[in-house]
């Protein structure tokens, strides 16, 4: 009788069923610099990017003889430095200008990616060669007409986000050496895999745009709608509500019955008794003010033992604060 008991191997095959085993993808994360794009903005650059996946099969197509499969693998904002530090040595890099932006931007591709879609271009079967080298001139000339066919549709997906005409401005294959953006500067970056099966090795091709290019389109995005205040009519209940709570309240009043100006000496041999000449006329009119604002303006009396104020003239609000600002 065998021994039911399962060994290492067969508990592992079992447990993985089958499967293929997936690659896993290491991705540089910078802890000193938190993301600057939202969910909102992240999802924009999502549809975009799938948008452009289809753009680039659709288009590869003919030139190609053979339907490519465009994959997004995702989007990531990353430094420059640390973009340039990731890429293959060599790589294909393409350093654009994107007018009317100012800021350049990039286009890269693994050589297999590069070398596979020359080869399909001059009818072989899509396979990069044994030995890595650098293309020739004639193959960089293949290479710039596939090239200006992807940037085409790099600006056809991204028109709803930002209007621009990118154009090759420089190749080069070695990453060390392309010094277009700041090291600092913060890329957008968008990755695709590119492959055919039999027909296409493929590879990654990738698409790089400065975030501070993208400020601006992106300043709307992922923040909520601002809609205008409902205006209701009022009733009549809210209307009465509302004189008795303003009604009830209480505004402080003061009256000033004149004013004059006295020496330092004066003011320090001042004692009871004496007696102070103000500015004012007998029958000058005083001022009253309330909360601090020009409101009135009347004669002093008196109403049984308390003093009192005839009021002769009202100031309205409009005039008071008219007065102030002219005062400023």
């Amino acid at each position: 009788m065998s021994d039911p008991t399962l060994s290492k191997e067969e508990l592992n095959a079992l447990l993985d069923g089958g499967a293929p085993k997936r690659e896993r993808r290491v991705a540089d994360y910078d802890l000193t610099r938190s993301s600057r794009l939202t969910a909102d903005q992240l999802r924009l650059f999502q549809r975009l990017g799938e948008e452009l996946g289809r753009r680039l099969s659709n288009e590869l197509s003919a030139p190609l003889r053979m339907t490519p499969k465009v994959d997004l693998i995702g989007i990531s904002e990353t430094a420059f430095a640390a973009h340039r530090g990731a890429l293959p040595r060599p790589s294909g890099i393409h350093v654009l200008t994107a007018a009317p932006l100012a800021e350049h931007a990039l286009m890269t591709m693994d050589m297999k990616l590069l070398f596979s879609l020359i080869d399909r271009l001059l009818g072989g079967p899509g396979a990069p060669p044994a030995k890595p080298r650098l293309p020739t001139t004639l193959e960089q000339g293949l290479l710039d007409n596939l090239s200006r066919r992807c940037l085409e549709q790099f600006a056809g997906a991204w028109k709803t986000l930002l209007v621009f005409t990118p154009k090759v401005e420089a190749l080069g294959f070695e990453p060390e050496k392309i010094e277009a953006i700041p090291t600092a500067e913060t890329l957008v970056v968008t990755t695709f895999s590119i492959s055919g099966g039999s027909e296409l090795v493929g590879g990654e091709l990738a698409f790089a745009m400065p975030l501070s290019a993208l400020e601006g389109a992106l300043a709307g995005i992922g923040k909520p709608p601002k809609f205008p205040p409902i205006k209701k009519a009022q009733s009549s209940v809210q209307r009465k509500h509302l004189d008795q709570v303003v009604g009830g309240s209480t505004l402080p009043l003061r009256v000033q019955l004149g004013t004059t100006t006295l020496s330092v000496g004066e003011v320090m041999a001042i004692k009871a008794g004496d007696v102070l000449v103000l500015d004012q006329a007998t029958d000058a009119l005083v001022d009253g003010q309330i909360a601090g604002r020009l409101r009135l303006r009347g004669r002093v009396g008196h109403s049984g033992r308390n003093l009192a104020v005839l009021v002769s003239q009202c100031i309205p609000v409009a005039a008071t604060a008219q007065d102030g600002k002219a005062a400023k």
